[in-house]
């Protein structure tokens, strides 16, 4: 791999590290693999949205990292040439059925003015890549528009392929390897900007991603289009309550919050909107005294309503239910401790167990038993015979110490504290049992009271106070079993400032009432009627609204992320364009040095580059010029423009690694005369490189191209181009191309008609018995220049040879020659001949016979010619 393409590689991989994510996963595909798949754009696009928080981000996220990819030496295919253009339709008023045919190296399409060589050079630039601004291929205009058919034509490559070209459809083979150069691309290559089809390997990730970045725009348009909701279905018409205004109003900005509290609608919503409907109907029907009076009333109860809660809320308090639990605590503490002090004290009693509830109770029971069969007497009894209030047996000495201790156990101080804390913690139940929850049973005054004015509250209340008779029982409970209740009580009262709320309102209807208008106060009734009614629509559409504001909040920032491609291209823009003139640009400059030296142009010009949507663009401009804007046209001579922009486009070819052939036609003028030959020979070097075809009117530059070719050894394709019997431009090789090398093979390619006509007859055997004529006269002319003249004038020269002294000139085979050749000459179109000739007719036998005695001639020349050399005497030598 080249150092160049390391160092972009180095570039790359250093850029990509400052490069958001989605960035990041885009080089790494493009440079990684030459397609970009639709899954590989998913996978970006994906990446993308999460960048920009268009779609939940992953977790973890995936990591990008650029990997240098393997590639081939070389490329996995053989390139392909050109070899041939034929089946030409439409295309000016061509000849039909010819078919122009191209060497692999250099050819050479030579034709005067008005031959039709411009209709195959035009083909040629509608298909290829190409600057020109002549690209038209224009019909036969002797036909009427409707009439002529699309230009089209067919052209054959050296691997066996065809491709078809149709005018302005593209084809992608010719114009992704063949360039086409010709007079107008002069002011286009000079003056004004041109992309660079220059790039090293992995430079085209650049315009690549430009590309890429349009197909996220699209896929983003796309995915916009259907969250761009028509908010108006969600409008309440004639409404202009809060939720009205909202919902008329959605927009990327609306509360959502807001929204959302609003769309609440469950009971107490429910019952609200019932009571104001009542209300309304009460105001349209009821005098307004009489339901000042039943506020009136109304207020009175639900203040004895407020006192109750009150009331209940201070019975049952927090501090009760700590009370109890502290004095459940004390017991068991204090039963933990008796039992402990009976077994140390009673433990080896014959009866167990000693100190229970049970045995307390049987113990008391007989100590107060004993006060009234021994009223003068303590426990146990200790008269003579007295005996035991249980067992009824006269107490012996043992039976009146077992009794003594236990009384003094039950007297005990644990015992008194144990007593006196389960007085306390009966009288915690006592209190809780004086405690009434029917001030709002069904049917009490302040029940049907409060669900008269609002249901919702009443349905509140009733929860409230069952709450409080749930934990009066729990309480209770735990009095009877001495345990803890387990639960925990609010230190406020909710529903006594919700009542007290009602109250107030009431007070103030009644106000307003006295006040103002009855009217006013429904106006009041029917907004919030209309809100509360306006909140239900909303709570059943919601999550389809909330689901629109989320889309239009995305599709705003989604059209911030279009707008801000351009942004991101610019930025790609300037790494290429730095890149293109650390890496590419200074190569460039140095080529077209080399190859404005190779044309002779001495010229005082440089490059400015600049950047446009992932490419980088060059122009030539006048170097050190103290004005600007002065296009290069209006400095240079013209034989200058062309050898400058002649250096730049093969410059370009040079260094496009895809370019498998170019196209010129007419790349010489007049004014060129100064280099033309030298533009030949460079275009003959360039020829040893890739495909060259040449179109040119030029003789004199015909011939330095194919003398250059042969001197460094290039194959060299001649080809002509004229017009035929019926005057139809565009006929192939019916004219000898004008070099030495085809004019010395003329003889051969008379042999070669003759050979053909022998297959043929009428017409088409006539057609090449006549070429073969014109291939002899042609060899004739040959013989003169370099045989009888010996070289001295050579045709297609601007030179004489200093050979004089080499020629050997013999009058009768001269005028041998000069025979034969009028003999010839009225076979020929070209000629115009007398009417003796007109009754000899041109057969087969007549060119047998004018082929022989042309090898006589030669024969009998070369005999001469040697006799002459032996003759003739040699120089001096000078000593």
């Amino acid at each position: 791999m080249s150092q160049a393409a390391f160092n972009v590689f180095d570039a790359l991989s250093a850029w990509g590290k400052t490069l958001s994510n989605w960035q990041r996963c885009l080089l790494v595909k493009l440079v990684g693999a030459v397609d970009f798949p639709d899954e590989a754009l998913d996978e970006v696009y994906r990446e993308y949205l999460m960048d920009q928080q268009l779609a939940p981000a992953e977790m973890p996220r995936a990591t990008w990292d650029i990997a240098l990819p393997q590639i081939q030496g070389g490329p996995t295919t053989a390139a392909s040439v050109v070899t041939a253009m034929t089946a030409l339709t439409g295309v000016n008023a061509l000849a039909p059925g010819e078919t122009l045919t191209f060497g692999r190296k250099l050819t050479v399409i030579y034709g005067p003015n008005g031959a039709g060589k411009s209709g195959y050079a035009r083909v040629l630039k509608a298909a290829c890549f190409t600057r020109s601004k002549q690209t038209a291929i224009l019909g036969d205009v002797k036909l009427a528009k409707h009439k002529q058919p699309t230009p089209s034509a067919t052209f054959a490559f050296d691997d066996g392929s065809n491709t078809a070209f149709v005018y302005k459809e593209p084809c992608q083979r010719l114009r992704d390897n063949f360039a086409v150069f010709d007079s107008t691309c002069v002011r286009v290559h000079l003056d004004e900007r041109n992309a660079f089809q220059v790039m090293p390997y992995l430079f085209d990730v650049f315009p690549r991603m430009v590309e890429v970045f349009g197909k996220l725009q699209r896929k983003l348009r796309d995915d916009v289009a259907p969250r761009s909701h028509a908010t108006d279905k969600f409008a309440i018409p004639g409404s202009t309550s809060e939720v009205a205004t909202l919902l008329a109003t959605l927009t990327a900005q609306t509360n959502l919050v807001r929204l959302k509290a609003l769309a609440v609608f469950g009971d107490e919503e429910h019952a609200r909107l019932e009571s104001v409907v009542q209300q309304l109907a009460t105001l349209r029907t009821t005098d307004p005294k009489e339901i000042i009076r039943q506020n009136e009333q109304r207020i009175t109860d639900l203040d004895a309503l407020k006192a109750s809660l009150s009331g209940l809320h201070t019975a049952v308090s927090p501090a009760l239910a700590e009370q109890i639990i502290n004095a459940v605590k004390q017991i068991q503490s204090l039963t933990e401790k008796a039992a402990a002090l009976s077994a140390a004290q009673l433990g080896e009693e014959p009866v167990q167990p000693i100190g229970t509830a049970a045995w307390r109770d049987l113990l008391a029971a007989a100590i107060a038993y004993n006060a009234e069969a021994y009223p003068d007497e303590a426990f146990p009894p200790k008269a003579d015979a007295a005996r035991c209030v249980l067992c009824h047996q006269v107490l012996d000495e043992d039976g009146l110490a077992r009794l003594t201790r236990f009384y003094q156990f039950a007297t005990s101080d644990v015992e008194a504290q144990l007593g006196q804390a389960k007085t306390t913690l009966a009288g915690y139940g006592t209190k809780l049992s004086k405690i009434s929850l029917a001030f709002f049973d069904e049917g009490s005054v302040a029940r049907r009271t409060l669900t008269e004015v609002d249901a919702a509250m009443a349905a509140a209340v009733s929860s409230h106070v069952e709450g409080y008779r749930e934990v009066i029982g729990a309480l209770v409970r735990a009095v009877a079993g001495a345990f803890d209740p387990g639960l925990s009580m609010l230190d406020h009262d909710p529903v006594s400032v919700r009542i007290t709320e009602l109250v107030e309102r009431l007070k103030s209807d009644n106000d307003a009432l006295r006040q103002k208008d009855p009217k006013v106060l429904m106006e009041s009734l029917m907004a919030e009627e209309r809100l509360l009614l306006d909140r239900q629509v909303l709570s059943s559409q919601y999550d389809a609204i909330a689901t629109a504001v989320a889309d239009l909040k995305w599709v705003v920032k989604a059209n911030a992320c279009i707008r801000s491609f351009a942004v991101t291209q610019r930025e790609v823009t300037s790494k290429q364009k730095a890149l293109a003139t650390e890496l590419v640009a200074q190569g460039f400059i140095a080529r077209f040095t080399d190859n404005c030296a190779a044309l002779q142009l001495k010229l005082p010009v440089q490059f400015r580059f600049a950047g446009d949507a992932g490419t980088t663009d060059r122009k030539i401009e006048i170097a050190n010029a103290s004005v600007a804007g002065i296009d290069p046209s209006s400095v240079l001579s013209e034989g200058e423009q062309t050898a400058a922009a002649l250096a730049d486009f093969l410059t370009e070819v040079e260094l496009n690694g895809s370019c498998l052939g170019v196209v010129f036609d007419d790349p010489v003028t007049s004014m060129d005369h100064v280099r033309k030959e030298a533009i030949a020979q460079r275009l003959v070097d360039e020829a040893a490189k890739r495909q060259v075809i040449v179109f040119t009117h030029d003789i004199l530059f015909t011939n330095y191209l194919a003398t250059a070719a042969v001197d460094k050894g290039v194959d060299f394709a001649g080809r002509t181009v004229w017009r035929g019997e019926a005057e139809e431009p565009g006929v192939i090789d019916s004219l000898a191309f004008p070099h030495e090398h085809y004019e010395g093979a003329a003889h051969d390619r008379a042999r070669k008609h003759l050979d053909v006509a022998r297959t043929l007859d009428g017409d088409k055997q006539r057609d090449s018995l006549e070429k073969a004529c014109g291939s002899l006269r042609t060899a004739y002319e040959d013989f003169i220049q370099r045989k009888l003249f010996g070289n001295v004038v050579r045709r297609w020269r601007e030179n004489i040879t200093f050979t004089l002294s080499q020629v050997y000139f013999d009058e009768g085979i001269a005028a041998q020659v000069h025979t034969r050749m009028v003999m010839l000459s009225r076979y020929i179109d070209a000629h115009s001949h007398s009417p003796d000739f007109h009754e000899v007719p041109l057969t087969i036998d007549f060119v047998v016979d004018e082929l022989a005695q042309m090898d006589r001639i030669k024969a009998e020349y070369g005999t001469a010619r040697k006799a002459w050399e032996k003759a003739k005497p040699q120089a001096a030598t000078f000593s």
